[in-house]
């Protein structure tokens, strides 16, 4: 059985286009993505500080489901013309990851979400990575999942998707990771965003 899959996706749109940008992301963009077969859920998230401002995180039954007839139908040359115009205007970055760790959960509803990214960390310290993990907020009051992806893309770049009721970033203990903490490239906090229209 293959591993579960996550499209991360990270945009930041200027201010005078924020208003278009999310009517696209909520009333097609989002629609249009779970109609596909194996994209299981999808969540929107913005930014508590820092660049970008928002994410989207969606569950995939295996990463396949990129490359499946259904997906293509609607992404790539068969964009519709509000997606063309809308990813003309924004800073876009998709990153195509498996899930390592653990199991095979999808994201776990929250209103808060931290993202972590390691640059740089061979294969077979990944289990120090998760055990870093578990240390810094596992058992922790308000982190309802802790899940660890491999970038399918980025040899060596994993990402951390950590959800709680509370901001994960107040306790995050880079020290935890011991010199995988070096590793660490990217710390980034969101908030639930709930959808319109």
């Amino acid at each position: 059985m293959p591993n579960k899959g996550l499209l991360l996706v990270m945009m930041q749109a200027s201010p005078d286009f924020e208003d278009e940008f999310n009517a696209w992301y909520d009333t097609q963009h989002v629609p249009e993505r779970l109609a596909v077969p194996g994209i299981t859920t999808a969540h929107r998230f913005e930014a508590e500080s820092g660049w970008p401002k928002y994410l989207a995180l969606y569950d995939l039954d295996s990463v396949a489901v990129l490359d499946s007839s259904a997906y293509a139908r609607v992404s790539g040359a068969n964009n519709s013309p509000w997606t063309r115009r809308v990813l003309s205007r924004v800073d876009a970055r998709r990153i195509v990851c498996e899930q390592i760790g653990p199991g095979s959960e999808a994201v776990t509803a929250a209103p808060r979400v931290a993202v972590l990214r390691f640059a740089g960390v061979p294969e077979t310290a990944r289990p120090e990575v998760a055990a870093g993990l578990a240390r810094s907020f596992g058992g922790m009051p308000g982190i309802r999942q802790v899940r660890l992806f491999a970038d399918t893309e980025a040899a060596g770049t994993l990402y951390a998707v950590i959800a709680g009721t509370l901001p994960p970033l107040a306790i995050f203990d880079p020290a935890a990771f011991g010199p995988w903490q070096n590793a660490i490239d990217l710390t980034n906090g969101y908030a639930a965003r709930a959808p319109r229209g």
